[in-house]
């Protein structure tokens, strides 16, 4: 699995990422309508004034959360990628505040693959290496596909046994 070409996640990755922000976007808006509709009614909330602008707010945050699920998943996706050589294993992430995580073979303790149910759903996993320290102990790669996840696994955990038989 060791490749010095630079990986991208899997293109599944954004129709998982639009579904899970459309879900968190679901969830916020039913929130935000029991505040502001049934509040009243059972707790006998009085907004007064405020209504009108309590509603224009909640108008409002119903199309950007739904924009943002929509749109954001492609950008993400775009600024993320990985790499696993040698060395180690490296990952890039972030659309403004971009990182780039190094994690070396030698500082590799053990791996983890998840799959939630919406991962799952998409034939995609999570791989999450835990390293000793404090800082980065556990650096994730989310959006690839449930195969690669366990071949990178093997490779990396490969790699760690050689070093301690030698």
């Amino acid at each position: 699995m060791a490749s010095d070409q630079w990986q991208q996640l899997d293109a599944r990755y954004v129709r998982c990422m639009r579904v899970a922000h459309i879900l968190d976007a679901v969830v916020l808006i039913a929130l935000a309508a029991l505040v502001v509709f049934v509040g009243p009614v059972v707790f006998d909330w009085r907004f007064g004034r405020a209504e009108p602008y309590i509603l224009l707010g909640l108008g409002l945050l119903v199309p950007a959360l739904l924009l943002r699920a929509w749109c954001w998943a492609p950008v993400a996706y775009r600024h993320a990628g990985w790499r696993c050589d040698a060395v180690g294993i490296e990952i890039r992430r972030g659309v403004f505040w971009r990182r780039s995580i190094l994690v070396p073979r030698s500082r590799i303790q053990h791996t983890d693959i998840v799959e939630g149910p919406l991962l799952r759903r998409f034939g995609l996993a999570k791989l999450s290496v835990h390293t000793a320290g404090n800082e980065f102990a556990e650096v994730d790669l989310e959006g690839i596909e449930r195969e690669v996840a366990f071949v990178l696994r093997d490779s990396l955990l490969e790699r760690a046994s050689e070093r301690v038989d030698a």
